[in-house]
């Protein structure tokens, strides 16, 4: 997956919906600073480079594969593992992940 792809801010936005993440666990995932990441999805700039390596890191993570093919379409994966994790994470009540 190159990163410094223009289409790779479609796979995050894409990413982050598949695994209910808000910017702000993104952040809390990845490392990346949530202004960060607020800037590159309104697409005002692109993080440095190690901003996305982290991003792209805590994507893979959480069990996403970032799809591109020669014919120039695109995708993100989730793997079922990943989803059984999504799916735990979500059921959480706000009160069982602060304490």
């Amino acid at each position: 997956m190159d990163i410094l792809h223009p289409r790779f801010l479609r796979q995050v936005r894409a990413a982050r919906s598949l695994l209910g993440w808000s910017q702000k666990q993104l952040a809390e995932q990845s490392g990346a600073s949530l202004s960060t990441l607020n800037r590159f999805e309104r697409g005002d700039g692109s993080p440095n480079v190690n901003s996305l390596r982290l991003i792209y890191k805590a994507f893979e993570r959480a069990g996403i594969q970032f799809v591109n093919s020669s014919d120039g379409s695109m995708g993100v994966l989730l793997s079922a593992e990943g989803l059984n994790c999504a799916e735990k994470m979500s059921s959480f009540t706000p009160s069982e992940t602060n304490g």
